[in-house]
Formats: structure tokens, sequence, C-alpha cells
């Protein structure tokens, strides 16, 4: 997961040394619906529900396997935005970044209304 983080970044880096400032609000909204995301099911988890993401099977899986799968199947999205703002794209990568961390924030809703195990 190291070497990922670390292409990521760079690429990020690479991408975003351009004339106009990269605007960091879309990709902050992202990571922390993403986050957010992660913590709430961690935390259904310890109330006994099961992961319903197909990714991990029929395990449980941890808090450091839960970040990895989301760095594996979101950097594209994240390597996606960043390359159409480098393009002068910045309203659809607005778009990806804000829609990311929405979609994050809408599962970790659901994470904390479920109910399994007999508590909340």
């Amino acid at each position: 997961m190291t070497r990922l983080t670390l292409t990521l970044a760079l690429v990020l880096v690479a991408a975003t040394a351009q004339a106009e400032p990269f605007n960091w609000k879309p990709a902050t909204a992202f990571a922390a619906g993403q986050l957010f995301d992660v913590w709430t099911t961690t935390r259904a988890l310890e109330r006994g529900c099961v992961e319903g993401n197909a990714l991990y099977g029929a395990r449980t899986p941890s808090a450091g396997h839960l970040m990895a799968g989301k760095a594996i199947t979101l950097a594209p999205v994240a390597v996606a935005a960043t390359v159409l703002h480098a393009k002068g794209h910045r309203k659809i990568a607005a778009a990806l970044g804000y829609g990311g961390g929405a979609v994050g924030v809408s599962i970790g809703a659901l994470n904390l209304a479920r109910t399994c195990g007999g508590a909340r």
C-alpha cells in the first residue's frame, strides 16, 4: 500500500504543477467522505454487523483492510479528477471530488443507521 500511496501522491503533485492553483476543496471532500465511510463501517462491524462489500468475502475486514480497499478502488477516480483539472476541466474534476465525498457520507449514514446484533 505504501507504493500505491507514494505513486498517487507523485501523480497528484505532478498534475498540480500548473499556472492555476489546484482546488483542494473537492479533494478534501472526497477524502473526508470516504474516511467517514471507513470509520462508520468499522463501528458497524464492532456492533456485530457484516460487511456487505463482496471485495472482502465472508471475512470481517480490519480498518487497515478497509483503507487498502478504498485506496485500490478509489485511486483511479482521484487520478482522473487530477488529470481533468490539469487539462482545464475543473468543473468535472470538482464534481468527481464532491460526488465521491457525498457517496462516502451516504454510505456512512447508512452504516450508522444499521442495527446489528441487538445494538445500535
